[in-house]
Parts: structure tokens; sequence; C-alpha cells
């Protein structure tokens, strides 16, 4: 059956990056893991513990090194964590007033969802040697990568997703000179683009402060690394399963 313009449906297909660097930081006290010093030049590491080799591969980790003398920070470690999504969705729209304007309604169904990440741990070149993921800085920046590569947070984000966005109203401007109160198909499909994609990005940016709730909370609880935790904090901040609960309570 033919739809009417009213009830054009198309299909959407988009790559959504946000880039989340955050200095989250500690104070000191399988294959060689991607190393490198302040000037680039590759560092041999030894290979690690099967836990953090496990870590390094799923978290895609890379080190970086620094000599304390040169660069002065204010803290001696840091993690960086960067994660990107892709999805794919299915998307209907149809003419709708809302608050008694003339506007659009458009449906969303998420039919794939793919998330990916990567880390970069910053460490001074000290701790370059046998030893080094024995030290304690790099331990705690371990658990930084532990609470981010958590393959829960994509299935988590593709709930969240489908839960907030299925259906999204929007009233035309009657002054907007592009949408005239009404719009033409052609509008109406850039419309409804523009909104499933700032919709989608909203609720990923939403999914990363919930990983800098926990990032936060690590650095609180353990002072930057210094102390060591509470069995029952590291089972509540490190390796519970992340919801989106904890950003609402966070608010």
């Amino acid at each position: 059956m033919k739809k009417s313009i009213a009830e054009q449906t198309h299909i959407a297909i988009r790559l959504g990056i946000v880039v989340a660097v955050v200095a989250f930081c500690a104070t000191a006290f399988a294959d060689a893991p991607a190393a490198v010093d302040g000037n680039g030049s590759i560092v041999t590491l030894p290979d690690p513990p099967e836990a953090i080799s496990a870590l390094i591969q799923s978290g895609n980790v890379r080190f970086e090194f620094y000599d304390p003398k040169v660069v002065v920070r204010s803290f001696d470690g840091e993690t960086e964590f960067e994660f990107r999504y892709e999805y794919k969705s299915r998307s209907a729209w149809k003419r709708k007033e809302v608050d008694g304007k003339p506007g659009i309604e458009v449906g969303i169904q998420y039919e794939e969802v793919k998330l990916a990440q990567s880390h970069r741990i910053l460490l001074p070149d000290s701790l370059i040697g046998d030893g080094v993921f024995k030290r304690q800085l790099t331990l705690h920046e371990f658990d930084h990568v532990r609470i981010s590569s958590d393959p829960r947070w994509g299935p988590l984000l593709q709930t969240m997703l489908k839960s907030r966005n299925s259906v999204m109203t929007k009233a035309f401007d009657e002054d907007e000179d592009e949408i005239k109160g009404r719009g033409t198909p052609q509008e109406l499909n850039r419309i409804s683009n523009q909104m499933v994609k700032e919709a989608s990005d909203a609720v990923f940016n939403e999914l990363i402060e919930l990983v800098r709730i926990r990032y936060r909370e690590l650095d609180r609880v353990s002072r930057y690394g210094l102390e060591t935790m509470s069995k029952e904090d590291r089972q509540r901040i490190v390796e519970a399963a992340p919801k989106a609960e904890v950003a609402e309570k966070a608010e």
C-alpha cells in the first residue's frame, strides 16, 4: 500500500562521534602494550598480567610516558577515555499539531547500536620497567579503564536510546521562512533527520556523563589512588553494572 506524503518512512544510517577527553588523574605514592615516551619514541614494556592484558585489549589502551622534570603536572597519572557510537535507525514522520501550532511527530526505531572505545593512560617515565604493572598508580589508572571498558555500556546505550526517543514532536515557528507554518515533504524529511540526530546525540552525551560520574567517584573514594578502597566501594564504583539512574540521582 502506498504511503501518503504525510506519513513517509525513511531509513537513516548515521555515525555519531563524541570524544570524551577526561582528565581523571592520580598521584603516585598477551602482546606487549603500545607505549611511547614524551618524544614519541616507542617504549618497550613487559608483558602484563593476564587480567590487565585483557583490559588493554578490550579497552584499546595505549600508554604515554612523560618526564616530570620537563612536564609539570598537578597529578602524576591520567586516564583519558574516548567513546564512539554508531546506530542504524528507521524513522517515520507525520504532520501533527503541537501546542496549537503546526508541527511534526517523528517515531524512531533503533535497529542497531554499536559502541566503541579507546583509552590513553599517561604515566611518569620513572615507572618504566619490569614492575610497571605492579605499581599502585598504574593499578589505579586501570580501575578507570575497568569502569569505561565495561561491555555493559553498549546495551545500556541501546536501552536508553529506545526508551527516550521512541516518539518526538516539534512545533514549527510560523514566522520561519524555511518552514512557513507547515513545510514541504523535503523540509520535513530534513527536520526529521535533524531531530533524530540531536536526540540520539543527547542520549549519548548522557551516557558519557554516567562514565564521568563513576570516574569522579573512584578518584574521590580512593583519594586519586592513594588509598585502597573497601570491597564494598570497589563493587559499587568499579564492578557494578552501569545504570541510567546514576545520572538522575547525581543531578
